[in-house]
């Protein structure tokens, strides 16, 4: 719990340092994202939209800091979960269920892979830890002989995400898209999230 509370310090004067830049970069994304692991997270939940703000500090010209919250929910799947019941007779189960969200604090490193910026797209890489927060409901079911449930459970554990990205220069305005990895560290598994963004960047 103290290295959390170092970290969520830490991520919080990042955050700060970053808002009072001179010259930030800020980003706001929207899009889908699917639990894929662990096994269970991933059957029992199908995608679910995905919200996020950045903020960035430009270091160099091929590397930026980003200080990135997200949120990002996921649909509770009834079919998905009843072919993981023990019983043959799969259709008699009455299941009910709820859905997950996960928020994630990330601090990432952000490489562009073009030096001279005045590209009409430039690529890059991001990687980076933070913290993790997920939120999942409990499950229900019901059948003659064999009634169960799940009990619903909140974690808050060290988190990473990497992945790739592209910024679309049209005109004055300037496109984000990102795909990549979101990792929690969570008690049993690690639980993994692949999300897709699409957005806007706002630079000076």
């Amino acid at each position: 719990m103290k290295k959390l509370l170092i970290m969520l310090i830490t991520l919080t004067c990042c955050f700060t340092s970053l808002s009072h830049a001179k010259i930030p970069n800020f980003y706001v994304t929207l899009g889908i994202g699917k639990p894929m692991a662990p096994e269970d997270m991933k059957n029992r939940y199908l995608s679910g939209a995905h919200v996020g703000i950045m903020t960035g500090l430009p270091l160099t010209k091929r590397l930026e800091i980003v200080a990135d919250l997200s949120f990002q929910k996921a649909i509770f799947d009834s079919r998905g979960f009843r072919g993981t019941l023990p019983k043959d007779e799969k259709d008699n189960y009455v299941i009910s269920g709820h859905d997950a969200s996960f928020f994630t604090a990330m601090l990432k490193a952000k490489a562009t892979m073009s030096a001279t910026g005045q590209d009409a797209h430039q690529s890059y890489l991001f990687a980076g830890p933070g913290l993790f927060l997920s939120k999942t409901g409990s499950i229900e079911w019901l059948h003659e002989d064999d009634d169960g449930e799940i009990p619903g459970k909140t974690e808050t554990v060290p988190g990473a995400t990497l992945g790739l990205g592209i910024e679309l220069n049209l005109e004055s305005t300037i496109f984000v898209i990102e795909l990549g990895a979101v990792m929690g560290f969570t008690e049993s598994e690690t639980t993994v999230i692949l999300p897709i963004r699409l957005g806007l960047a706002l630079k000076p």
